[in-house]
């Protein structure tokens, strides 16, 4: 924007002195600090701290060579598919496979979703894996909640467990976009392996 420091710092109420020891790497801004450049300029406190927080947590999965699933909240249908359309556009340089699960039934229709394919069950199950372990893919699974699956929790456990067991370096990737209170209680056991994230608008008014 064409800011001296001494107009940025004036602008959100600091002294130039510690925006230019933030610019130096001598110290890390503090939450105030992050929270007034978000209401004054408009900017996600995530995407201060991070230019693409979705990709450098699965980038980290790959350097910990531990593969990670991503619950993305929503806390309403608008929500939803707002997170979906800011999810998309930051994967837009990734191979990105959404299966929005509204409607789905059976495990057979979500598998057909994955693979393209009418094949059987079982069979279905070896094409996501061959899939899943020679394409560097992420999944997006939108309002599981939504779905009348049975069990999905299992079909959830069962498609992260043939990333899980890809071997070191797993190439593919799961994001699930859905409720909190859904996620949460599905999904608790994943322990270790989530990373919750709320996606954050760069401008509008929802909630930051």
């Amino acid at each position: 924007m064409n800011l001296s420091q001494q107009e940025f710092a004036e602008s959100i109420g600091f002294s130039k002195s510690y925006v230019a020891n933030i610019e130096t790497g001598r110290n890390q801004p503090s939450r105030n600090f992050l929270d007034r450049v978000r209401a004054k300029y408009h900017v996600s406190v995530d995407s201060l701290l991070s230019g693409n927080l979705i990709s450098d947590i699965l980038e980290s999965g790959r350097t910990t060579r531990n593969p990670y699933i991503i619950f993305v909240y929503a806390f309403t249908a608008e929500g939803l598919s707002r997170s979906e359309k800011i999810l998309l556009s930051n994967l837009k340089s990734r191979n990105v496979l959404l299966v929005d699960t509204l409607g789905l039934t059976t495990y057979q229709q979500a598998l057909r979703k994955l693979v393209s394919s009418k094949a059987s069950s079982y069979s279905l199950w070896e094409l996501l894996e061959k899939k899943l372990v020679t394409e560097d893919l992420i999944l997006v699974f939108k309002g599981l909640s939504q779905s009348k699956l049975p069990k999905s929790g299992d079909f959830i456990r069962g498609v992260f467990k043939i990333i899980d067991d890809a071997g070191r370096e797993p190439r593919s990737s799961m994001i699930i976009l859905d409720y909190p209170s859904y996620l949460e209680k599905k999904f608790a056991d994943f322990g270790y392996y989530a990373a919750p994230v709320y996606l954050l608008e760069p401008t509008g008014g929802w909630v930051k």
